[in-house]
């Protein structure tokens, strides 16, 4: 991008209110829940959609997804698969 990183952090700490690392941790979680949602990715276990979302470490992706969801992703792979039987 041709973008110096503090010009970048500034945009994100001023604008954004937020940090690029947690704006691009929203960004990944909100990749995993739609994959969660599609019947395309059940033959993967969370690991393979955590990777596939763009995280490259389960316990950076965990922390993420439990600070921003407020459960772990097990409870909302659950509970998504839960919804579906319905």
């Amino acid at each position: 991008m041709d973008i110096p990183s503090t010009i970048l952090s500034e945009y994100f700490r001023s604008y954004r209110r937020t940090s690029f690392y947690h704006f691009l941790n929203q960004k990944r979680v909100k990749t995993f829940k739609e994959k969660v949602a599609n019947d395309q990715h059940t033959h993967l276990d969370l690991l393979g959609i955590t990777y596939e979302s763009g995280f490259g470490s389960k316990a950076t992706f965990n922390r993420a997804f439990k600070n921003l969801e407020g459960i772990t992703p097990k409870e909302y792979r659950a509970r998504a698969m839960e919804k579906k039987k319905v």
